[in-house]
């Protein structure tokens, strides 16, 4: 396939590269898409559309902006909330090789309406292999599967655990911290066998920002939840005064970060 020099319109440049036949298929995840859940526009996700006609419609254009003909989708559960003919409308609008694993919305799946030819198969739960990688596929966080601990002698994981279901809740924050505990053990068992000292290098660089990216998604998910939980308001004087203080140091703090003087010594 020949590209041209020179200014291409891009939806054109798209097109010829979606249907180029050099393009080799791709294995792609997604899960949780919930076609027709409204509720999902003001409740958990929080996804902000007016109402699922609007959030449909933007999901199937994101979808096929992104997805070509010949690549490979497996949806781990939670496609659809509709009977199984509006289930089947939407199915056929978007682009590639459908796979799923069964959602504890999909209700679509018990109705005799529903084409399950539409999926290249149906199944509750799957392994599969995704360049030279094993990959676990569920609805649910399995903590402890096949291979976990499989690795490359550079510390490459071998095994990719996927799962959908939990969305941004406290449950996905219970799963990553799950994750993180083998990882502070692995650390704290270094320092300790390097007679670790103040001031002493452990772990990597990917270590650390594995643990700042994790004290961050953290810090949001308390923050929104104290902002969610205790809405009414503070009657007590002396509890104003200690959110007021909490907030400064926490802003203060943000401040001394972007302002890079905590990070002097690693740069």
């Amino acid at each position: 396939m020949t590209i041209e020099k020179g200014p291409v319109d891009v939806s054109v440049l798209q097109k010829k590269l979606r249907y180029s036949k050099r393009i080799p298929t791709r294995k792609l995840y997604i899960s949780d898409l919930h076609f027709f859940h409204d509720s999902l526009n003001h409740r958990m996700d929080m996804r902000g559309f007016s109402d699922y006609e609007e959030m449909n419609a933007h999901m199937i254009r994101q979808w096929n902006d992104h997805v070509t003909k010949k690549d490979e989708v497996y949806i781990l559960g939670d496609f659809s909330i509709s009977r199984g003919k509006a289930a089947n409308e939407v199915l056929e609008q978007l682009n590639g090789k459908k796979y799923l694993i069964e959602g504890n919305h999909d209700k679509s799946l018990d109705d005799k309406e529903f084409d399950r030819s539409l999926f290249r198969w149906i199944r509750p739960y799957a392994e599969i292999r995704d360049c030279r990688r094993q990959v676990i596929l569920s609805l649910y966080p399995v903590f402890c599967y096949k291979g976990q601990y499989r690795m490359t002698p550079e510390g490459t994981p071998l095994t990719y655990m996927l799962y959908g279901h939990v969305h941004n809740t406290h449950d996905e924050r219970l799963v990553n911290e799950f994750i993180r505990i083998p990882k502070k053990s692995e650390i704290l068992a270094l320092a300790e066998s390097m007679n670790h000292s103040e001031g002493q290098a452990i772990g990597t660089v990917e270590d650390m920002i594995y643990e700042m990216n994790s004290a961050m998604q953290d810090m949001i998910f308390r923050w929104n939840f104290c902002k969610e939980a205790y809405a009414g308001p503070v009657r007590s004087r002396d509890g104003k005064r200690q959110i007021k203080d909490l907030a400064a140091e926490g802003i203060e703090y943000l401040k001394e970060i972007r302002k890079g003087k905590l990070w002097k010594r690693l740069f």
